[in-house]
C-alpha cells in the first residue's frame, strides 16, 4: 500500500497560518497591557524620526519573511502585490492594538518593515520554486 504524502501547498498554507499566529502572539504581548483608551501621542507618525533603530527595522523585515515565503510557496499562483497588501493589513491591525497598550510604541515604520519583510519572503518563494522546477527537469 503507497503511503499518503501530504500535498506541499497544504502543508505551506499551515505554516502560513503558523507565522500569522506567532506575528499576533509576538506583536501584542504583554496582554495583560491592554488598555481602554489609546495612546496617540506614542504613534511614530513619521518614519525614522524618533526611536527606530536599525534592530527593530531588521527584527520587523525578519518576523514578515516567513509569513511571505509561506505564502508564495503555498499559493504560488497568487501575486506578490497581494501578499505584501495582506501582511499591510496584518500589520496595521497589530499596530492598532499597540495603540492600546502602555508598553508599545505603534510606528510607520513597522508597518513599512513588515511590508518589505512579506515582499522578501514572496520573491524568495518564488525564486525557490524556480530552482525546484530546474531541479525536477
Amino acid at each position: 500500500m503507497r503511503a499518503l504524502r501530504p500535498s506541499w501547498p497544504v502543508v505551506w498554507r499551515l505554516v502560513w497560518l503558523g507565522t500569522v499566529v506567532l506575528i499576533v502572539l509576538a506583536t501584542t504581548w504583554p496582554w495583560s497591557d491592554f488598555r481602554g483608551h489609546a495612546h496617540w501621542a506614542k504613534v511614530e507618525w513619521i518614519p525614522f524620526t524618533h526611536r527606530t533603530v536599525a534592530r527593530d527595522l531588521l527584527l520587523n523585515v525578519l518576523l514578515f519573511a516567513p509569513f511571505g515565503f509561506a505564502a508564495g510557496r503555498g499559493w504560488p499562483a497568487t501575486p506578490t502585490w497581494l501578499w505584501v497588501v495582506s501582511a499591510c493589513v496584518l500589520s496595521l491591525a497589530v499596530e492598532t492594538y499597540q495603540l492600546f497598550s502602555h508598553s508599545r510604541f505603534p510606528t510607520s515604520v513597522d508597518l513599512l518593515a513588515n511590508a518589505a519583510g512579506a515582499w522578501v519572503g514572496v520573491r524568495r518563494a518564488a525564486a525557490a520554486t524556480e530552482t525546484d522546477r530546474v531541479w525536477q527537469m
